[in-house]
């Protein structure tokens, strides 16, 4: 096997027709459901070619012990990502099942253990009042907003959601 990385980036460039207010979370989808995978620490496949853990990582007590995980939320953990239609940018290192599931997936046993895994880890650029949403959740010691919004179809201005593997 040669892969070492798999790269999963999301970019959101939906535009609200009306603009976040303070004291309101925006997104694209379930606002609770973004509040807490921001809000849970970051994890990320771990290959075997890795040779340092980042700094504050932790590999899992129990399960496949195919990923690690971050001492830091994840909306707090900025990673460089880049999508085919909206480019460079930096999204944040969000958990999501499919970087530990396609880590484990490509594991390589043999007799003496593991062998060969690809580190895989999962880029996430939200909207931009989403993006607004976090630095007021984050500032307000990551106490959710009182008002939630999602906002779809005709709330929608222009943009879409960009999804890319690498």
């Amino acid at each position: 096997m040669h892969i070492k990385t798999i790269h999963i980036a999301e970019h959101d460039t939906q535009i609200a027709k009306t603009p976040k207010t303070i004291g309101e979370f925006i997104n694209t989808w379930s606002v609770d459901g973004f509040i807490a995978e921001g809000c849970q620490p970051s994890e990320l496949g771990w290959g075997t070619h890795e040779l340092k853990l980042p700094i504050g990582a932790h590999f899992h007590e129990s399960g496949c012990k195919s990923s690690i995980y971050l001492t830091q939320p994840g909306a707090s953990v900025r990673i460089k990502t880049w999508t085919p239609a909206a480019g460079p940018c930096l999204g944040f290192l969000i958990t999501h099942n499919e970087s530990i599931s396609l880590s484990d997936y490509l594991t390589v046993h043999d007799e003496n253990g593991v062998s060969y895994r690809p580190t895989v880890n999962y880029a996430y650029h939200p909207c931009n009042d989403a993006i607004l949403s976090l630095h007021e959740l984050i500032g307000n010691s990551w106490q959710p907003q009182q008002r939630k919004r999602v906002i779809s179809g005709n709330d929608i201005l222009e943009g879409a959601d960009y999804l890319a593997f690498s």
